[in-house]
């Protein structure tokens, strides 16, 4: 198929289905929403994500997606948040800011100094995720589990983020091959029952510094830290392989 290609940035969408050289996609009910605010008319070429490391570029008909070529293709950063629930604008800010950097993982968890006590946060948080998705371009949307207790979490290694003693966190991840899970704690912190129910579960406790930083703060900082050293090749090629993440 021949085309004229546009001279400005075709805007993104998302769709869990990508269109292919052989067979258009329709246009996901959500987008055709927003159609109008995106300025995408028919004949428009549009980025197409699908949040699992894929995207092409494709030509909006005004009835369906047509497949131009393929795009480049992304692996997530090998890191899983588990993140106990904040203030909501806390929290979008840190499901944004994870999805910006391609994180693989997030884990909601909900702590006894949790300011939301919600559990039923999937498509809230999916929609912010998507969002963020779209914004960046970045191609991997994290893999977003249910809302889980201390108890229901999976013993494990886990980088336990906290304000007892314990080796500066860049020491910990220069020293240790798994892809880490952070445990970041909510406004207030952990409480000390938690904190030795967590390295009982497999927590190594982990210091950010000598500042007490805020929730979002710190799970910025876990994010920022691990995405620079993986980009620069700090970490070795035990690190880099892209955790095993559901793909239903």
């Amino acid at each position: 198929m021949w085309y004229t290609p546009s001279t400005s940035m075709p805007k993104r969408i998302f769709s869990e289905k990508l269109p292919t050289q052989a067979t258009p996609v329709p246009m996901p009910q959500k987008e055709l929403r927003h159609l109008h605010v995106l300025r995408i008319t028919p004949q428009n070429e549009v980025i197409v994500l699908n949040g699992k490391g894929k995207s092409v570029l494709a030509q909006w008909t005004g009835m369906e997606l047509i497949w131009l070529k393929d795009l480049e293709e992304q692996q997530a950063l090998p890191m899983t948040l588990i993140m106990a629930l904040v203030k909501p604008d806390a929290m979008e800010m840190v499901l944004q800011k994870a999805t910006e950097m391609g994180v693989a993982r997030i884990i909601p968890l909900l702590a006894e100094r949790s300011v939301s006590r919600k559990r039923d946060v999937q498509e809230r948080f999916t929609r912010i995720m998507e969002g963020a998705l779209k914004q960046s371009g970045q191609l991997m949307m994290p893999h977003l589990e249910a809302t889980r207790t201390i108890h229901e979490l999976e013993d494990a290694p886990m980088i336990l983020c906290s304000l007892r003693p314990g080796p500066f966190v860049l020491d910990h991840l220069l020293c240790h091959t798994e892809p880490p899970s952070f445990l970041i704690g909510p406004e207030g912190g952990w409480t000390q029952e938690e904190e030795e129910l967590l390295i009982r579960k497999g927590g190594h406790p982990v210091s950010l510094g000598p500042t007490v930083l805020r929730a979002e703060t710190a799970a910025l900082f876990c994010t920022s830290l691990l995405c620079a050293m993986v980009r620069s090749d700090i970490l070795c090629n035990t690190r880099t392989a892209s955790l095993a993440i559901p793909q239903g």
